[in-house]
């Protein structure tokens, strides 16, 4: 009777860990599929800067030749260290 009872406590264990384990696997999925989609151009940080830049040109901070070149530097590469075509 005794022997049962270990056995079912330890393949409780044994799904415990599995399921944390794949718990955590999933997280870790989650995070690197995130950190990949923030880090492109067509992020967070891409659409800020192109809505300044265009605040900007509607308020006539900035002209058309330098809104041009802005607008090409950010398609580019979202804006860092890029030089105008």
């Amino acid at each position: 009777m005794m022997h049962g009872l270990g056995m079912s406590f330890g393949m409780s264990l044994w799904m415990l860990l599995w399921a944390t384990v794949g718990i955590a696997l999933l997280a870790a999925l989650g995070v690197a599929l995130l950190r990949m989609t923030r880090g492109r151009a067509g992020g967070l940080g891409h659409d800020s800067a192109e809505a300044e830049l265009r605040r900007r040109y509607a308020a006539g901070e900035i002209g058309d030749e330098e809104f041009a070149e802005r607008s090409a530097v950010l398609r580019h590469d979202g804006g860092w260290g890029a030089e105008p075509a």
